[in-house]
């Protein structure tokens, strides 16, 4: 754009647009083509301020153009250029005033910012709310759910290299940043490095809560009815290079639930051991312990309303997504053998042992569900 304003009939450089055609496209422009960029641009204000007076005619004690207009008009006149171009792999959209509140907006500034911009966006400078803002829908066999925010950097590079390095590649991910930081959200798409051409990230401009996330997650994103979702936080990892291997061949043989044997550093010595039988009457029977995953299809069977008198959904998620699920189950599955995942978290306070207790009271009161 500095080179572009070297020329001293250029007085105007245009940032670039979203392209349909990758590469650079030459700075061009004739007096009466373009006026000064006023939504993105480059000025030479030395330049611009040399050239005045510029034309503004005057009605009822008011100036009747706006400024860029102005300067638009001068440039008949100067022989002076406004241009435009660029680099494809840099650019700008614009919102409307009037779009500027619109539901999809959030959605839109998130895909703009990992470079993903729908078809209808393309080589047009003000937002298209209308375009298909949604996220990238995953059909694989197996995908993984990672949810969280503020997540340390390097317990979130921890689990994202246990993904990489799993002998079968063959899965996908959702991540699902639930408003953290610009900065560190900023950095999410850098992160996924070799995982990103799977993986559909959002990054909330407002909290939504894990049972949201994880709603949207499993009923708009995953579009494989047959999908296995597997939960991993962002803060733990798997444990072995053979677990995609061992879900796919579980799920294949007919399981519709799996959970596999968890290590957590701050209870070295303790087994959960899984009792699928009745866990709203057994305390849960482990069914909430990690790993754990579970069929598309075996949560769209899950009445909708099941959460809503919960007391506190967003604590204890664990427990009230998988006791549901693990009633409602034809073919749980324990894969016993070697430790699979590495659960790793703080203690909790009393005031979280309060809350947790209190859901726990709740959802062991509910009905089971019948399959």
């Amino acid at each position: 754009m500095k080179r572009a304003c070297v020329e001293e009939s250029v007085w105007c450089v245009g940032f670039n647009i979203p392209r349909s055609q990758d590469g650079f496209s030459p700075y061009v422009g004739t007096p009466a083509q373009f006026a000064p960029e006023v939504r993105c641009g480059l000025l030479n204000l030395d330049r611009i301020k040399r050239l005045r007076p510029f034309p503004n005619p005057v009605s009822h004690g008011r100036f009747t153009l706006m400024w860029h207009q102005s300067l638009k008009l001068a440039q008949l006149r100067l022989g002076m250029r406004s241009v435009r171009g660029g680099d494809s792999r840099t650019f700008y959209v614009h919102p409307r005033n009037e779009d500027k509140h619109s539901p999809s907006i959030d959605l839109a500034r998130d895909r703009i910012g990992q470079g993903r911009v729908p078809r209808a966006q393309l080589d047009k400078w003000d937002l298209v709310p209308s375009s298909d803002w949604q996220p990238n829908p995953r059909g694989e066999d197996i995908i993984f759910l990672l949810f969280g925010r503020e997540t340390p950097p390097d317990k979130l590079e921890r689990c994202l290299s246990s993904l990489r390095r799993q002998s079968s590649q063959d899965f996908g991910v959702i991540l699902i940043d639930d408003a953290g930081s610009p900065v560190q959200t900023a950095s999410l798409p850098y992160r996924l490095g070799s995982l990103a051409d799977r993986t559909t990230l959002i990054r909330r401009a407002r909290r939504a809560g894990y049972l949201e996330n994880f709603r949207e997650a499993v009923k708009a994103i995953c579009v494989n009815p047959d999908a296995m979702l597997v939960v991993l936080d962002q803060d733990d990892a798997l444990m072995r290079d053979d677990v995609i291997l061992r879900l796919r061949e579980a799920s294949s043989a007919g399981a519709d639930l799996i959970n596999a044997p968890m290590f957590r550093p701050d209870k070295p010595l303790s087994l959960y051991e899984i009792n699928y039988e009745a866990p709203r009457q057994r305390g849960g029977g482990n069914v909430w312990s990690h790993l754990r995953a579970f069929k598309k299809s075996l949560f769209e069977r899950v009445p909708g309303d099941v959460w809503n008198s919960a007391p506190d959904p967003c604590c204890l998620s664990d427990f009230l997504t998988m006791v549901p699920m693990a009633e409602l189950a034809r073919r749980p599955v324990w894969l016993d053998g070697p430790y699979l995942y590495w659960h790793e978290r703080a203690p909790y306070s009393l005031e979280r042992k309060k809350r947790e207790l209190d859901v726990k009271t709740w959802l062991f009161s509910q009905a089971p569900l019948s399959a």
